[in-house]
């Protein structure tokens, strides 16, 4: 029921700012419902974030559009040099900031739409600017009023949910360890258990970065929230490195060396059941209590060195999860607004780096190579329309610039399985403007139509393929003010369309292979290499490089050991 309403509150939305715009007559109602199709998420508070980005990302792009055609208003090639120069700094910067990335996604597109659509002289360049924008700006002030007052969805309602499934998740985890530990049993194991908790906090992060739009009790609350989920974020990586060390313990005898762990693990069961009933609303009706986790001298002293050096490094990282936890119950303790703990559990504080002088910029590999390839995609389309001239035309300056942006930002999507997507879409849009479209003659009918093909497409699809299909309804529908038809131009822009993905699909090679083995390999190689770069480095400090050069490489390895594990998994 709650897809359906969404998906009913999408066809509403579009409805009416096409309605809207035909009425003002303005150019074209056609970026006033992309604009809705781009910000339709889940929640209000979603939706009103990145409507506020979209809007705020529109303008850079209008101002980058008009330097360009300044710089270049007869060379086709500094124009082309220019554009692909800019595309790959918001393109970059897109993936490098996580938080404003649909910001920089938006002034890479805006920015290419201007230098493309119809402008032939500065004055339609500025008219096509402002009309840009303000078709924007009541795209997303529309869909904002529908969310709010039509079926709203609290953020706050999100972050508790994801919030009480991270802990269930983790649970499930230590509970997993805990049986392989003590009883040698391997059902789900925790290597199984880890993807999910990593979708989880990942979506954590996600309704954390849109809450603050929604309301000021929220925004008052976000350090809180913020801390919860670093803690969530510390209690995985803990987990993780106490999964790691489970295979070193087969054949010993933990609980005779460890008589407390039952007790411990019993504890660490209580505190998750207690935090998912203060997220959901419920009473505290549990205090922590520290498990010293005591070692029996004897049973420890009959186990070999390898093995005692195991157990320490076990005993050792459980103690620092039971901590982690501990503190993860005082925040959600505090964010319920129940009493603070007797004992308040401290997280450990993290450590400050000396300085070392100044440090060239560590740039991410992963991230300068899909810039490379959108940018690269870009001059290529550009080379296609200029020397080949398909169905499409200047399309293939622009639409290829936008859809390689897209997949720069989610290397993991295929784009031939984008591109089903939009097919499937099109040929809805591409009937409906070919067999009821020429049968409507009032507003009525056509807003009629665009609610129930929105209604379908939001329905049956999700992620990024609903949005993908309503780019591609909205294109072969194709509203005018006056509305004329004409067969031939959709034909080619359905052909043109489904080209378009298929050639950035083989573009695509330019990143890495689309087959999962081959880039996980490519990834864990990485890790080894740089992982062998700096333990070959392990020596006395006054033999350790002092060059910009050598603290660079160092501090490039470092990077890339802390964020190759997440990428591979």
């Amino acid at each position: 029921m709650t897809k359906f309403k969404e998906a009913v509150k999408t066809g509403l939305a579009l409805m009416l700012v096409y309605g809207i715009a035909l009425k003002m007559n303005w150019m074209n109602p056609y970026w006033a419902g992309i604009s809705v199709a781009v910000i339709s998420l889940t929640t209000a508070g979603e939706s009103i974030n990145k409507g506020m980005l979209r809007l705020a990302g529109t303008i850079p792009g209008c101002l980058s559009a008009f330097v360009i055609l300044s710089l270049a208003p007869q060379s086709r090639w500094l124009c082309l040099l220019l554009a692909c120069a800019w595309i790959f700094f918001t393109t970059y910067m897109m993936l490098v900031d996580k938080q404003r990335g649909y910001f920089w996604t938006m002034a890479g597109i805006v920015s290419l739409i201007i230098l493309v659509i119809g402008p032939s002289s500065s004055e339609s360049l500025f008219v096509h600017a402002v009309f840009r924008t303000v078709e924007t700006c009541m795209g997303v002030v529309v869909y904002m009023l529908v969310s709010v007052f039509l079926w709203p969805r609290t953020n706050l309602g999100a972050i508790r949910k994801t919030g009480g499934m991270l802990a269930a998740s983790q649970a499930t985890l230590v509970q997993a360890g805990r049986e392989i530990m003590t009883d040698g049993r391997t059902g789900v194991g925790p290597s199984e258990l880890l993807g999910q908790e990593i979708r989880l906090l990942t979506r954590f992060a996600q309704v954390l970065q849109a809450e603050g739009s929604e309301s000021y009790a929220i925004h008052e609350m976000r350090h809180q929230w913020d801390r919860l989920h670093g803690l969530f974020a510390a209690a995985m990586e803990s987990i993780d490195r106490w999964k790691i060390g489970l295979d070193d313990l087969a054949g010993i005898d933990v609980k005779a060396v460890l008589p407390d762990l039952p007790a411990y693990f019993d504890e660490l069961g209580l505190c998750f059941v207690e935090i998912q009933g203060l997220l959901n609303g419920n009473p505290p009706e549990h205090d922590p209590v520290t498990i010293s986790l005591t070692v029996d001298k004897n049973a420890f002293e009959g186990v070999s060195y390898l093995d005692r050096a195991a157990l320490v490094v076990t005993r050792q990282e459980l103690v620092k999860l039971e901590t982690l936890i501990h503190a993860m119950l005082d925040c959600t303790r505090d964010l319920a607004g129940a009493p603070a703990l007797a004992a308040g559990v401290k997280s450990a504080a993290s450590s400050r780096s000396r300085s070392q002088g100044f440090m060239l910029p560590v740039m991410d590999p992963d991230h300068l190579l899909g810039a490379f390839f959108a940018a690269a995609s870009l001059a290529v389309g550009f080379l296609i329309c200029i020397y080949i001239d398909p169905p499409g035309h200047t399309g293939w300056f622009w639409m290829t610039g936008i859809v390689a942006m897209i997949v720069a930002g989610t290397q993991q999507l295929k784009a031939s399985v984008l591109g089903k997507s939009i097919g499937q879409a099109s040929v809805i849009g591409l009937l409906a403007y070919v067999f009821i479209m020429p049968q409507l003659s009032t507003f009525v009918g056509l807003g009629t139509l665009l609610f129930i093909s929105m209604v379908v497409v939001c329905y049956f699809f999700t992620g990024l393929f609903r949005m993908a299909g309503m780019i591609a309804v909205i294109n072969e529908i194709s509203v005018s003010n006056p509305q004329t038809y004409n067969f031939a131009a959709m034909a080619n822009a359905f052909i043109f369309t489904i080209a378009v993905f298929f050639f950035v699909f083989a573009m695509s090679y330019m990143l890495r292979s689309p087959r999962p083995e081959k880039a996980v390999l490519g990834l864990v190689g990485r890790f080894f290499r740089s992982a062998a770069f700096l333990v070959a480095r392990l020596e006395p400090a006054q033999g350790r490089p002092t060059t910009i050069l050598g603290r660079w490489r160092i501090a490039f390895h470092w990077q890339e050991l802390w964020s190759l594990p997440a990428k591979i998994s």
